[in-house]
């Protein structure tokens, strides 16, 4: 077995066609997290082995929730302006753009579903571009990016 460099060893193995790097909002990984723990059962013919495959993003959208700010107006969750880096491949890219709801709101703030969903498109076609800010961001951190 080859020896696996560091930037593997929080068990991301990226798969063909992987993005390295999109650059998330809080509610935009609350409203993935909310995708896959109620949409993704609708997929037809989908086997619990084949939804497991959430079990790595979900994983993602959690870690990347866990390093953001927190808000002490919003009981100690994540400051809704604040943004994360995290990789999705294509693929998974291309099922969640059909699960996510065209438009979704966290009460009566913003949309995150049409910049989460023109992201994900992006990602497909493989034109995504990292914010500068979120690219100098991944460079110095441990995760595989984009540039």
């Amino acid at each position: 077995m080859a020896s696996q460099s560091p930037e593997w060893d929080f068990g991301f193995r990226p798969s063909p066609g992987a993005l390295w790097g999109i650059e998330v909002t809080a509610h935009e990984l609350l409203l993935l997290d909310y995708t896959l723990s109620s949409y993704a059962r609708l997929i037809p013919d989908w086997t619990l082995d084949g939804l497991m495959k959430w079990e790595r993003l979900r994983g993602e959208v959690w870690w990347a929730l866990d390093r953001m700010p927190k808000d002490s107006s919003a009981g100690g969750g994540p400051n809704p302006e604040a943004s994360q880096t995290i990789p999705i491949p294509q693929d998974e890219a291309a099922l969640l753009l059909a699960l996510v709801p065209t438009t979704y709101r966290w009460g009566t703030g913003p949309d995150v579903a049409v910049p989460l969903k023109l992201k994900l498109s992006q990602c497909i076609r493989g034109v995504y571009k990292l914010p500068e800010k979120a690219k100098e961001e991944a460079h110095g951190s441990s995760s595989p990016n984009q540039d």
